[in-house]
């Protein structure tokens, strides 16, 4: 219901910012080719990895792009790597530009604390940070991008005056819009799958030796 973000509008923009090298998806209507940010498979596999696709496959799952139309199967993992090497969002996207771009400055050493938000009007106006125990203020003539992770995100929200009613009034934050903030909010529980250590030197017991029957 939020107008620009459906499915097959966000699915463009995530496609112009990939440069897909997966080998065997080259013509998949679910990656980008050209885009600032690499995307491979890793180049070295083990033995055990190998296995456990070749396990799978005997038990009927199908090898698939998990980042396509199905995740109900095994794969290789996708990296954000390129040649081998991490390929970050920041080398993809703000290396190239860090000083060709008069409008692009990056401040660190720099905590957000606040949306600024007109009460009337209901539009984010600025921001308020904190920086060297100083505090400071930027104002914007278009449009705010919160972008602050998982914590951070609803947090922000919550000390600007978007969030539960009670949890606010609590706290004595000044009320802008009663919302379930940080309601379905999880801790991040996930299973990466089988991982294995390449280099070995001076680790007491590695997965061969795990493996390996007792005498």
């Amino acid at each position: 219901g939020n107008k620009g973000w459906s499915y097959d509008e966000v699915l463009p923009y995530f496609k112009k910012t990939e440069n897909s090298n997966l080998y065997g998806l080259e013509n998949s209507s679910y990656h980008g080719h050209g885009g600032p940010m690499n995307t491979e498979f890793p180049q070295y596999r083990t033995k055990y990895a190998r296995a456990f696709i070749k396990a799978h496959k005997y038990l009927g799952y199908k090898k698939v792009d998990y980042n396509g139309e199905s995740q109900m199967g095994t794969s290789y993992i996708q990296a954000t790597t390129k040649n081998g090497h991490r390929h970050s969002a920041a080398s993809a996207f703000i290396d190239p530009v860090l000083h060709k771009r008069p409008n692009l400055h990056i401040l660190t050493e720099a905590r957000v604390t606040k949306i600024l938000i007109d009460t009337k009007t209901r539009q984010a106006y600025g921001l308020e940070f904190v920086r060297f125990k100083k505090r400071n203020y930027v104002y914007v003539g278009k449009e705010i991008i919160l972008s602050a992770g998982a914590f951070s995100s609803p947090q922000l929200l919550m000390l600007s005056g978007i969030g539960p009613k009670q949890e606010l009034e609590r706290i004595g934050v000044p009320l802008i819009q009663d919302l379930p903030v940080g309601r379905n909010m999880y801790d991040h529980l996930s299973f990466f799958g089988p991982t294995f250590t390449v280099n070995t030197t001076g680790i007491s017991i590695t997965s061969d030796a795990a493996l390996k029957p007792e005498a």
